[in-house]
């Protein structure tokens, strides 16, 4: 499958050239920031994936037949 995204992608590249789909990005963070930033977004990123594992674990085990 992940195989498919990659070929996808590089035919997409291949067909319409090399350009960026936002735009350009010119804000950039403070060594202090990002210092505060990272830890902060890897906490929160990995709690919200915890629960989202726990919500699915969870779903496994109803008894209601179509959502198992």
């Amino acid at each position: 499958m992940m195989a498919a995204v990659l070929i996808a992608g590089m035919v997409c590249l291949g067909l319409a050239g090399d350009y960026v789909y936002f735009g350009e990005m010119r804000q950039t963070l403070s060594v202090n920031h990002r210092l505060f930033v990272s830890p902060v977004a890897g906490l929160i990123g990995g709690v919200a994936g915890g629960c989202f594992s726990r919500l699915m674990l969870s779903a496994g085990r109803t008894p209601f037949q179509p959502v198992a």
